[in-house]
């Protein structure tokens, strides 16, 4: 009686762990397999640092060709950072959907870890690109370009950040007539850093 229990018991166990996964699980297991460069841990880190140790910030902006330059808040820059958050959150969450390439640069001792969306979707960046030191494998930026429609407008968005230098958010915004472009950049010097 015993043999009889045990035996249908595991044939029970057997049959539950032989279901067959549904589509949606197929996505996440590939998602999960997806073992990119950690760009938005990078990040994160990179934030955290400058806003630990208060590094004073300029920002210089541009429209359409009329310069201004002032000093950045800490608000103001956390704030320009979580652009950059968004969208590397957005892409960690949807790696799966990317392709990984790398190319060697002996002139600049360099990697590029490219990643480029397996199709075209209008929620999706248009490329990544992280620039890795050869000797030390640490990032040295990151590009990231996105292109949307809103409004009948085309807006072409540039996201470059400077490992432990600043950052570059650039927008061209194509009108009916004309295209209006926006840049804010903003620096942060290292040897100005508050001691802890």
């Amino acid at each position: 009686m015993i043999k009889w229990l045990s035996l249908l018991l595991f044939l029970f166990f057997l049959m539950s762990g032989c279901k067959q996964k549904s589509g949606n699980q197929a996505d996440q297991l590939i998602g999960d397999t997806a073992h990119f460069y950690p760009v938005q841990f990078y990040l994160e880190e990179q934030i955290r640092e400058n806003d630990l140790r208060n590094l004073p910030r300029t920002m210089r902006y541009s429209l359409n060709g009329k310069k201004t330059e002032t000093l950045l808040s800490r608000d103001s820059f956390l704030l320009f950072t979580q652009s950059f958050l968004d969208l590397l959150r957005n892409f960690s969450k949807n790696k799966y959907r990317f392709k990984e390439t790398v190319m060697h640069d002996l002139s600049t001792q360099s990697y590029t870890l490219s990643y480029r969306p397996l199709q075209a979707n209008s929620d999706e960046i248009d490329y990544l690109d992280v620039l890795l030191n050869e000797k030390t494998q640490l990032v040295k930026r990151i590009d990231i370009r996105r292109s949307q429609q809103a409004e009948g407008k085309t807006i072409n968005e540039h996201f470059s950040w400077r490992t432990d230098k600043g950052f570059l958010i650039t927008r061209a915004t194509d009108l009916k007539e004309s295209t209006q472009t926006e840049a804010i950049d903003v620096s942060w010097e290292p040897h100005n850093r508050q001691p802890l």
